[in-house]
């Protein structure tokens, strides 16, 4: 098929479309009103028996049709018959009765046309239905009386509501008796239905013969082609110059219009129609007219010249006959010697034949001029004796009357009105002037045109004079109905109502007026049927209000005159003259609005004016009336802030507008003098009346203004004091981005007010205590947004606050939601917007504080070396305690930023995802390099500075973090951690000492120690047993020995085997890092050195035997570990062996504070570790002295390589010139000179010679990198070496060392010594180390430097037995038992947890249940009733905050009480005022039981009931009311009830707005206790009021009402 064109018929294609594809039954009941592609195809060859083979390319022809015809915006019949079937199948009862329904012709319509008249009529089965398929000529219809019994089957199954069950009927009445055509016609139609029979048999209904009544000539067929011929057989012997004439019941066929209109001047007199249009209609004589010539089919007609008529006997033909439904559809079994399917058009050309044939009842005569197309026809109905063949010069034999025939102007008068009858006009017209009825001809063509004016496809202009020229001529026919008709469509409304007004018909004519907007005349109209409302609303279409008002009033005067009662009107002379103000406002002629509204009282005054934002007429009126309050009230709700606090005397109230004025001049950067006298003013005035929060807006104000950082400062602080979250978060963004204070004390709020900012987005997500339900509320203060109601709030429209900007970006539609002043918007909109303001602040302040530095000292400076950066801010000298405590905290707060940024991530809604990508950008590229660098200060690999750590008390002052930021920088190094393990192989996670220092180190600082420890240690050894497990499984189904080496699993040599000899037991492994855990319990929790020292023993010696990577430590690592055991054992050694002196740095003796406090519990005093050494008491001293000799000999053994020549941390850390770089390499020769020296008090004589006999090869490597590295090597390193070298005793050692230090870090050598003063001692209690300047005479009698002893003291028994066993010792089985206890108690611990957290919840989910039903009757919705109660955060019935103290610093068991404590009497001092502190200094389970708690609870309940019984309810009925007037058909479609309309709205809404102010005045001043209620307003005199008002009676109910009830709220409780 080429693309635009087809080979198929259109009109056969069409058929297709409107008989099956749309037409059909099945079509109708299919959800689209059409078939689908799959139902067409299974249609019967019988039912549809053309395109059988082509279905699917016509389907796509339909498809095609449908998109045109959808994308014109065109419908067709059947959309029209779907469209109506399906809102009949919506309907139960029928809302109309038809009892039967007769159809005659019903072979022109489609099964959905039957379809749908079975559902409009009572019972289907009451139907009449006549047809004969053989006159089946509608374009498109394909009709078959067998198709009904299929109809009426469907029709059965879809009757559920008809009360009469559907029957399908089982047999059909055949009529044969032709009652119009005589016998010589009925031959030939016969002929043409034989033909039908045989070519088409499946088309069509078989029937037998017609008879006819009586006998008649055949028909008349002319051989000649010309119609010249015609004309002379035609004119008889008559002149030729005569014109031809035709009979009033004579016609012309043709087959369609195009024929029609070539009909020849000779028969121009005659009366032509179509086939079609003389469908239905009969004729004496019928002349058909070139029917074959003007025919669709051509070729088609040549296959009759082979049909043979069957000799078959034709049934016996009687007037009726009864055929079963069955049989009359049934066609004989024959073989076609053609396709039909190629003949398809020649079915629908013999049917017009067939139509046009019986058309006749006397004289059919058949001419064609086109012999060729007419030949086949011809032939057979010659062949078959049907017809007469007259020829040209035969016409001499016939009668002058053969055909033309004469009548008279009766019959045709008589023969037009039977056209008229079946609105054939136009020959109708004909038929009039040839009967000389030249009025009637002219109606006809009036209605021939009328007809015709629909489809005429003229200009708009062009059909409007049309119509008017129909007008004038239905006037002239008088037909005034239908010149009415006209004038309307032409749309001359004046015109038809004025003639409208002619024909008495008063009210037509005043809707015509209206119409064309001449709205005097239509009330004037309307005034004279006495329609006076319609008169009125008329007036106000020309808005001629007051002559409206003015005409009210006369009416009033003529009801008081009368004494009958008369109805009312629906309008009010205020209306009038509101609407009338209303004008004259638009057209800015305030003299006469003002004229015009001093005709109605204050309060329409007022509520108008408002309405109209007259604020100064408005405001002017309130001050003649004496009601300056509300006239001060009124200036500052409509923006004029500075006129408000100029006309009111309440304080509170000037405060509150003053700070409003500066709020604005802030937001729009103006007038910045003006401002600062403003809030001078305005914190003044808040000092006297004592109102905290507009101290702090003052501050804050005042802040931004002056860029003050310590205004914003006091701001943020009271902000926070009062649970005010949105202005702290402001407050601290305004001191980051505009204040020029210092990095660090900015930063020292950051955490605290970051994690006021989440607090305050996980409550505007959800609220769940008082405390939240406030921040959330004073937040929408802050930000200018008023809740309407839970679902919508409002903004104001020239609010310059960010929210309405960012709404704006959420929603592009936004200013078309504005109502009035403010923008409407939803409250999840409105929190939307809030969070990302929130983020963009969150985002601002952060990146302005990690963008900042703080100092901290030099790295190069610190490790002895020059430093080269110029810029460098850092300390290049020892620093101070202060500037180390800066330094801690501030890394602390960077920690917690971390922290609460990755919280964010967690915290905001996930609608913004794609902003929150944005705190990727502000970590660092190492999102955790913030904890990282954190614990290097802490954890350096240089050596410890003293100063942080120098005394308990500089611990807790340097170290201790801030309670407000403790709980995100716990979070944050706990995720550190988590982070490193993830990202690890699980060899370094079992086997990296590195990895688990690192982690020790951060669960110490963020007080997590032991507990997460411990997780992540279940969780590898778990991992590790579970994989070992599956080997071992796996290794037996492959048949393995028992004794295989176990190869696979990585990181076997971090994991011990406790039970390894135990071939019952299964095997359990431990992880190596236990064994340091083990260790610190020992000592710090058990307070056992012994067990401590043999655990640290044990742990080291896996280290040093095993000697793996990544077993092996770092060398800072290894040297911090070697530091905390030999001073700890020292100091053990020390008690012990009474007299004897160590001598240490003071920063040794400050890594004693400082693990002390790390490991410290909170129940233990300052000095801790050296109580636990003073309560040591071994059973055999010497053998106690000897064991930790050998100990911490073996510590020197560790150091210098004398346990594994691989493991000698002295050289490595010599090795690279990294670790001098780092300070490894000082902090090792430190370590190992402070053994030297001790080594006569503490140290085996061995260990001597061991120390010193690296220190000339330590030397040659340091010259060798001084010279490879220049400026890298630290002088002071390179003296001291050489100093050492050339010690000839060990007091050279010392004083080399004492150089080295003071050098380092400005300290000193201590000669330390045991003292522990009893309580009565007088002076200075020492207890512990008592350390004093050293004495280095005193080392004068040591042994000189590499003294070698003579004989060495061997191993005892017990050390020498631990190195055999290695790893298979009771240690670690001691370890396990302790590990599978301490498991056994924490599962029991969380199923007692888990019992009772659950029926806390039960409880507390079936308290708010009942709570919830006792409240739900009465509850008011939110918005009207300010809910009041009691949580642990904050008592809402007295407005006291109870005290939430700071969370465990260091964790349940770790955290100092004093600290807590003393940080909770810091920030309350810092915090809060007198008043606030007295006020917060009262507990949950306190304030409770006080006796002026219990009498507001009391109070409050009182009140509670007295809203719910009184107040709501009148609240309820005004907003009802409003409601009603905004939804009135009534007051929408009158336009003089526009302005009063709103007046009332206003009116009511006003009296409500001041119930709820004074509510939430009540709330906010706790003022539940009053007096008695309310006075009651007199029903009867509002009523009295409405009436005269001529409106309903409820709103001036609800507006006194509310008025009475706000006025004594108002006074009740003041």
């Amino acid at each position: 098929m080429i693309k635009g064109k087809t080979s198929y018929n259109p009109a056969l294609i069409w058929k297709e479309i409107k008989s099956f594809l749309k037409g059909s039954f099945e079509a109708l009941s299919s959800p689209q009103g059409r078939l689908t592609e799959e139902a067409y195809k299974q249609l019967g060859r019988k039912r549809s028996p053309n395109f059988k083979e082509d279905r699917s390319e016509i389907y796509g022809l339909f498809c095609l049709y449908q998109q045109i015809r959808s994308q014109k915006g065109y419908f067709d019949e059947e959309d029209v018959l779907y469209n109506l079937s399906r809102r009949l199948s919506k309907l139960k009862v029928l809302p109309w009765s038809i009892h039967e329904l007769y159809g005659d012709e019903i072979q022109d319509f489609t099964q959905a046309e039957l379809a749908l008249l079975m559902k409009c009529i009572n019972d289907p089965n009451a139907m009449f239905l006549t047809g004969d398929t053989a006159q089946s000529i509608m374009k498109g219809v394909a009709f078959r009386f067998s198709d009904l019994r299929s109809l009426f089957h469907y029709a059965s199954k879809n009757t559920g509501d008809k009360q009469c069950a559907v029957r399908k009927p089982k047999k059909i009445h055949q009529l044969y008796q032709n009652y119009r055509s005589h016998s010589g016609i009925l031959s030939l139609a016969s002929g043409v239905v034989d033909l039908l029979q045989y070519y088409f048999p499946e088309s069509f209904d078989r029937l037998p013969r017609d008879s006819g009544l009586f006998d008649g000539p055949r028909p008349i067929v002319l051989e000649s082609c010309s119609v010249s011929d015609l004309a002379i057989l035609l004119r008889g012997n008559k002149r030729k110059t005569q014109p031809i004439e035709f009979g009033a019941h004579q016609v012309i066929l043709v087959a369609n219009e195009m024929a029609k209109e070539k009909i020849p001047e000779e028969l121009g007199l005659a009366l032509v129609l179509t086939v079609y249009e003389a469908k239905g209609l009969e004729f004496d004589d019928v002349l058909l007219y070139n029917f074959f010539t003007d025919s669709e089919a051509y070729k088609e007609w040549k296959i009759i010249s082979s049909f043979t008529p069957s000799s078959e006997s034709r049934e016996e033909s009687r007037p009726l006959m009864e055929v079963p439904l069955e049989k009359c559809s049934s066609s004989q079994g024959r073989v076609l010697t053609v396709n039909p399917e190629m003949y398809k058009l020649l079915n629908g050309e013999l049917k017009q034949l067939y139509t046009a044939i019986t058309r006749a009842r006397v004289n059919l005569w058949i001419f064609d001029e086109n012999p060729e197309k007419r030949a086949p026809a011809f032939k057979y109905f010659m062949k078959r004796n049907f017809v007469q063949v007259v020829k040209t010069d035969e016409n001499k034999d016939l009668d002058d009357s053969m055909f033309v025939k004469t009548s008279t102007p009766a019959e045709w008068i008589a023969q037009g009105d039977y056209y008229a009858k079946h609105q054939c006009w136009k020959v109708a017209a004909k038929c009039y002037q040839k009967g000389g009825a030249f009025e009637k001809e002219k109606l006809a063509l009036a209605h021939n045109t009328a007809l015709n004016m629909k489809g005429k496809k003229v200009s708009p202009k062009e059909k409007q004079v049309e119509y008017l020229e129909l007008a004038k001529t239905y006037l002239e026919c008088k037909e005034p109905k239908l010149s009415l008709k006209c004038l309307s469509y032409a749309k001359e409304f004046q015109l038809c109502a004025q003639l409208c007004e002619r024909l008495g018909k008063i009210r037509d004519a005043a809707c015509f007026y209206k119409r064309s907007q001449r709205y005097k005349d239509a009330s004037r109209c309307f005034e004279q049927i006495q329609e006076f409302n319609l008169a009125l609303k008329m007036y106000c279409q020309e808005e001629l209000f007051e002559e409206a008002a003015m005409a009210v009033e006369k009416y009033e005067e003529m009801l008081r005159a009368k004494t009958l009662p008369i109805s009312k009107l629906s309008y009010s002379a205020s209306q009038f003259y509101l609407e009338a103000a209303a004008k004259y406002l638009s057209a800015n002629k305030m003299k006469e609005m003002m004229a015009v509204l001093s005709k109605l009282d204050t309060e329409d005054q007022l509520a108008f004016l408002k309405s109209q934002k007259r604020l100064a007429e408005a405001a002017d009126l309130l001050n003649r009336e004496g009601r300056r309050e509300e006239a001060a009230l009124l200036m500052k709700q409509h923006g004029c802030l500075l006129e408000a606090a100029r006309l009111t005397a309440d304080k509170d109230f000037q405060a509150s507008c003053l700070l409003a004025a500066a709020r604005l001049n802030v937001a729009r950067d103006s007038d910045v003098d003006h401002t600062k006298t403003i809030l001078k003013e305005a914190l003044d005035l808040c000092h006297q009346t004592n109102q905290v929060s507009g101290i702090a807006e003052a501050h804050f104000l005042q802040g931004v203004v002056l860029r003050d950082f310590q205004k914003l400062k006091d701001a943020f602080l009271k902000f926070d004091t009062l649970n005010h979250s949105a202005g702290a978060v402001e407050a601290l963004y305004e001191a980051t981005s505009r204040c020029e204070a210092k990095p660090e004390e900015v930063l020292a709020l950051a955490p605290w007010g970051l994690e006021v900012l989440l607090n305050l987005v996980r409550a505007l997500k959800r609220v769940t205590n008082n405390a939240e339900k406030e921040m959330v509320k004073s937040c929408f203060e802050f930000f200018g947004i008023s809740q309407v109601d839970a679902k919508y709030c409002q903004i104001a429209q020239n609010d310059p606050g960010p929210i309405l900007r960012i709404i704006f970006d959420l929603d592009l539609n936004l200013r078309e939601k504005k109502t009035k002043d403010h923008f409407l918007i939803m409250t999840d909109q409105v929190k939307l917007a809030l969070n990302k303001h929130l983020l963009n602040r969150l985002c601002q302040i952060t990146q302005s504080l990690l963008r900042k530095t703080y100092p901290g000292v030099c790295t190069r400076f610190i490790v002895g070396l020059k430093c080269e950066d110029g810029n460098c801010e850092d300390f290049h000298r020892p620093l101070r305690r202060h500037e180390a405590k800066c330094l801690v905290q501030s890394k602390i707060h960077l920690v917690a930023i971390n922290g609460l940024l990755l919280e964010a991530k967690k915290v905001f809604p996930k609608v913004l995802a794609e902003e929150l990508e944005e705190l990727d950008y502000i970590l660092p590229s190492n999102k955790y390099g913030l904890c990282r660098s954190f614990l290097d200060v802490l954890f350096p690999k240089h050596f410890h500075q003293r100063v942080l750590s120098e005394n308990p008390m500089a611990c807790k002052e340097v170290l201790k973090p801030h309670y407000k930021s403790f709980k995100f920088y716990r979070s944050a190094l706990k995720e550190y951690i988590h982070f490193l393990f993830q990202n690890e192989r699980a060899r370094s996670r079992r086997e990296s000492t590195d990895l688990w220092l690192s982690a020790m180190q951060a669960f110490l600082l963020s007080s997590s120690y032991p507990d997460e420890l411990e997780k992540l240690l279940h969780q590898e050894e778990d991992s590790y047993n579970r994989e070992l497990k599956a080997l071992q499984a796996e290794k037996e189904d492959r048949g393995q020995g028992r004794g295989s080496r176990i190869k696979g699993i990585e990181g076997k040599f971090g994991m011990l085997a406790p039970n390894k000899d135990d071939e019952s037991a299964e095997k359990t492994h431990l992880c190596f890092i236990r064994l340091l855990e083990d260790s610190i319990h020992q000592f710090y929790v058990c307070r056992n050195p012994e067990d401590h020292k043999r655990r640290f023993f044990r742990f080291m010696n896996v280290l040093v035997k095993r000697c793996k990577e990544p077993l092996i430590p770092s060398i800072g690592n290894t040297v911090a570990l070697l530091e905390f055991q030999f001073i700890h054992c020292g100091a053990v050694l020390a008690r012990l062996r009474r007299n004897s002196i160590l001598c240490l740095p003071k920063s040794y003796i400050a890594l004693l504070h400082y693990w002390e406090f790390l490991f410290s519990k909170k129940d233990r005093e300052p000095g801790d570790v050296f109580a636990i050494i003073q309560e040591y008491r071994p059973k055999d001293v010497n053998r106690a002295i000897q064991d930790f000799r050998f100990h911490l000999s073996y510590l020197v053994k560790v150091l210098c390589g004398g346990e594994n020549e691989n493991f000698n941390v002295l050289l490595d850390a010599f090795s690279d010139i990294d670790y001098v770089v780092s300070g490894e390499a000082e902090r090792t020769l430190v370590l190992c000179l402070v053994m030297l020296v001790n080594a006569g008090e503490v140290l085996q004589p061995s260990c001597k010679p061991l120390l010193s006999r690296h220190f000339q090869e330590i030397e040659a490597r340091l010259q060798l990198m001084s010279l490879e590295c220049p400026g890298q090597v630290p002088d002071r390193l390179l003296r001291a070496m050489k100093r050492v070298l050339l010690a000839v005793n060990v007091k050279s050692v010392a004083e080399a060392l004492q150089d080295l230090l003071f050098e380092r870090d400005e300290e000193y050598l201590m000669d330390c010594h045991w003292r522990w003063d009893s309580g009565h001692t007088k002076g200075t209690v020492v207890r512990g180390l008592y350390h004093e300047e050293v004495r280095l005479n005193r080392l004068l009698s040591v042994d000189p430097v590499g003294h070698l002893a003579d004989t060495e003291c061997e191993f005892g028994e017990d050390e020498s037995e631990e190195l055999a066993l290695e790893d298979r010792d009771h240690l670690l089985a001691a370890i396990l038992s302790q590990k599978q206890r301490k498991a056994s108690i924490q599962r029991k611990l969380r199923r007692a947890c888990l019992v009772v957290s659950l029926c806390v919840s039960w409880r507390r989910r079936a308290g708010a249940q009942t709570e919830h039903s006792r409240e739900e009757g009465r509850e008011p919705g939110a918005g009207n009733f300010k809910k009041a109660d009691v949580d642990r955060t904050q008592c809402d019935l007295c407005g006291v905050k109870f005290t939430r103290g700071p969370e465990n610093y260091f964790g349940p068991d770790q955290a100092f009480e004093e600290a807590a404590s003393e940080a909770d009497a810091l920030s309350r001092a810092e915090l809060e005022d007198e008043d606030g502190q007295e006020k917060n200094s009262e507990s949950y389970e306190q304030h409770i039981r006080l006796e002026d708690h219990q009498r507001q609870q009391r109070a409050y309940q009182k009140y509670s009931e007295f809203f719910h019984e009184k107040v709501e309810p009148a609240i309820g009925e005004g907003k009802l009311v409003v409601q009603d007037i905004e939804q009135s058909v009534w007051v929408r479609s009158h336009l003089g009830s526009k302005e009063h309309s709103h007046v009332l709205q206003r009116k009511v809404q006003e009296n409500i707005k001041k119930v709820l102010d004074t509510v939430e005045d009540l709330y906010r001043r706790k003022a539940w206790a009053g007096g008695k209620g309310p006075r009651k307003w007199d029903p009867d005199a509002v009523r009295t009021q409405a009436f005269r008002a001529c409106v309903p009676v409820e709103p001036f109910v609800v507006i006194s009402g509310l008025a009475v009830m706000g006025s004594w709220l108002k006074q009740k409780y003041q």
